[in-house]
């Protein structure tokens, strides 16, 4: 059976892991609380994969990993990190999980290193290195979906036939997500919104959106958790759509997070088609 090592300061973050990890997919896991810690329990049980904190104390991961390495020689480590700035420069690593994330992402990140042989339809995790380029799987299942972030509109202003085809997106959006809030917006400015909010309501939304995206480098979607306290505690996720233009959902409810990203998706691909359609130039008869 695969042994896992952890290492994060937050205790009981890392036990609710080790928890998932073990009851959902069957590993053994143990947990360090520091850099030293991680050496000597890697040295000692020789683990099969190392999940990394980017904020582990006294275990900065360029250092730490060349380390852990050492004891178990390509060991595989998935790198846990609050924004790009703490990913290890030139040190490979076999994946990126920034915080916060749902359990089922680190699930579905690390079968593919430890589980069984993956199914046909499975997608292998990526090597990251540095800082990370956009992920060529979900580009390239955003250009299916008829989406194209690369493409830059202007500022978008859809006619009334597109108008009313995209808030019919939106509104199908936000019933498939228990009613929750959908918001297209490009540049800060909000475009549609399900349901209809305050113009004040409006603008905190938009610039609570703007900031997400300004504070990420690893376009083309971003999942954060918003909010101060338990009142307004609330999940963002973003989706680039085209351009500047972005799709974003406000959770209130517990929801699957697969499920999150699946119904969006395939809500950013209608809205991509719906805006690309009204920006192609007529044909003259």
């Amino acid at each position: 059976m695969p042994l896992i090592l952890i290492a994060d300061a937050n205790e009981s973050f890392a036990a609710r892991m080790a928890d998932e990890l073990k009851r959902t997919g069957g590993y053994q896991v143990t947990v360090a609380g520091n850099g030293p810690d991680a050496l000597k329990q890697c040295a000692a049980l020789k683990p099969q994969l190392a999940v990394l904190d980017g904020e582990l104390p006294e275990g900065e991961p360029a250092e730490l990993i060349p380390l852990l390495r050492a004891s178990v020689p390509d060991l595989p480590v998935v790198v846990m990190p609050v924004s790009t700035e703490q990913l290890p420069p030139n040190v490979t690593v076999q994946g990126t999980l920034f915080k916060p994330f749902f359990f089922p992402d680190l699930m579905e990140m690390i079968q593919p290193l430890l589980g069984p042989a993956a199914s046909p339809t499975s997608q292998p995790c990526s090597t990251v290195t540095g800082r990370p380029p956009p992920s060529s799987a979900l580009q390239g299942r955003l250009s299916a979906g008829g989406l194209n972030p690369a493409n830059r509109p202007a500022t978008m202003t859809p006619g009334d036939n597109v108008r009313r085809a995209i808030e019919s997106q939106l509104e199908n959006l936000s019933r498939a997500l228990h009613d929750e809030t959908v918001l297209l917006a490009q540049g800060g400015r909000v475009l549609l919104s399900v349901p209809r909010l305050s113009a004040t309501a409006s603008a905190a939304l938009s610039g609570v959106v703007a900031k997400a995206w300004s504070a990420t480098d690893a376009p083309p979607e971003v999942l954060r958790f918003e909010g101060t306290g338990e009142s307004n505690h609330y999940l963002l996720y973003s989706l680039l759509v085209a351009g500047d233009v972005t799709l974003s959902v406000a959770l209130n409810s517990r929801i699957p997070l697969p499920i999150i990203r699946r119904v969006t998706r395939q809500a950013a691909g209608e809205i991509a088609k719906l805006i690309n359609t009204d920006a192609a130039p007529s044909t003259p008869e």
